[in-house]
């Protein structure tokens, strides 16, 4: 059965002409969408295979943007309200930058003190969030403190767009540097100290981690720290490293792939989205239903929970335009009822942290895409782990499919 699925995903390729560019007869199928994925995952991704979630970007560290709110209880209410949801995403680090944490760390608050926020943000918004039934994900930017990864034009863009955060963020680099020499530690290893304490303290309330710039981290001290607390949290790894071309000749595209050991689901992130030069491609661009169909093709991902992430605007935290209601609707189905998993990534109301809601046209799609998961899934319950159809326990991760 895997084969035949496999075989139509090739023709499908083939005869869609998904990325909008001509094929030649030259042009031969060159992508296994499944990786080899014959191996099931862990029986623990249960709660996670056929369902989807909401991803909240929270603030990090001392430094206050102008406005900032201290909370984010109603955020938290509106995604429980979505009574299909099983998960909330929040953040252990801002996006991008692993300097700016939302928790204390114990040991380091008074030493990076710009690093550590002065009120436990996350340990709210988590116990708010397991209050109404919902499991809990969380974000961390691998490379830590660190700021190598920025290259020099996005520092300049910095600079002068939000020159007071990237004052911040060089401070803490700095002293995180200073702290480093003094205690002969290497960055990756103090970093996955900071994990371990965290993971220690919040134990099973962390449900699973999601790494970013996984390029610039390490895998073997990050993913062991960050199941310390709770041996069974799933971990997904952001390696940036898995552009595909579908066929010999056509445009390259981000895929759904897993080869990190120790992890469990695909990171799932679709093609970049659109930058200030204009580079990148809009979340609902066709070619990102590639991933979709992944999900509605494999067993597994090189033995890992299929997991798509996607922005419900143009890019991760903001942006122009909300993503088309129908198609995600349509894509949400597919993946749940492929026993796969979803997680949308929305944006707050601008200015970014100044208000504690997530903006009212991105919600509207979410409201929409709720309104059918309830029809597949039923209401989510206290647990947060919802009975799921015989359908979906074909195409879950725990069982081999026939």
């Amino acid at each position: 059965m895997q084969a035949i699925k496999r075989l139509c995903f090739g023709l499908l390729v083939m005869s869609l002409n998904l990325l909008n560019a001509p094929l030649t007869m030259a042009a031969r199928p060159v992508f296994d969408p499944c990786q080899g994925g014959e191996a099931i995952a862990t029986p623990r991704t249960a709660w996670m295979s056929g369902g989807w979630g909401v991803r909240i970007a929270i603030p990090g560290g001392r430094f206050r943007r102008p406005g900032e709110q201290l909370s984010y209880s109603h955020t938290i209410d509106q995604v429980a309200a979505l009574s299909s949801v099983r998960w909330v995403m929040l953040s252990v680090t801002e996006p991008s930058f692993g300097g700016f944490f939302t928790t204390y760390d114990g040991e380091l608050d008074s030493i990076v003190p710009e690093a550590f926020p002065d009120s436990d943000l996350l340990l709210e918004l988590i116990e708010q969030a397991r209050s109404h039934g919902l499991r809990v994900l969380v974000y961390v930017a691998s490379q830590g403190p660190e700021l190598d990864f920025v290259t020099p034009e996005r520092a300049s863009h910095l600079k002068n767009t939000r020159r007071q955060f990237w004052s911040a963020a060089k401070e803490i680099e700095t002293t995180w540097s200073d702290y480093l020499t003094a205690n002969k530690d290497s960055s990756q290893s103090a970093f996955a100290a900071i994990i371990r304490r965290i993971s220690n303290r919040f134990g099973d309330r962390i449900d699973g981690w999601w790494f970013d710039h996984g390029q610039h981290g390490r895998s073997d001290l990050l993913i062991p720290a960050a199941r310390s607390g709770n041996e069974q949290a799933l971990v997904a790894w952001n390696q940036n490293h898995r552009i595909q071309r579908l066929t010999s000749d056509s445009a390259p595209i981000w895929t759904l792939t897993a080869s990190t050991p120790g992890t469990d689901f695909t990171d799932g992130h679709v093609s970049p989205t659109r930058n200030s030069n204009g580079d990148g491609r809009l979340p609902w661009w066709s070619g990102n239903d590639v991933l979709v169909r992944q999900v509605e093709t494999c067993s597994s991902i090189n033995g890992r929970l299929p997991h798509v992430f996607v922005p419900a605007q143009s890019t991760w935290r903001g942006g122009p335009g909300a993503f088309p209601v129908g198609q995600a609707v349509n894509w949400t189905k597919r993946v749940v009822e492929g026993g796969g998993a979803m997680t949308w990534a929305v944006a707050l109301d601008p200015p970014e942290f100044s208000k504690d809601r997530i903006r009212p046209d991105v919600y509207s799609v979410l409201l929409d895409v709720d309104k059918e998961m309830v029809k597949a899934l039923g209401e989510r319950p206290s647990n947060g782990v919802q009975q799921v159809s015989p359908r979906q326990i074909r195409g879950s991760r725990v069982t081999k499919r026939d």
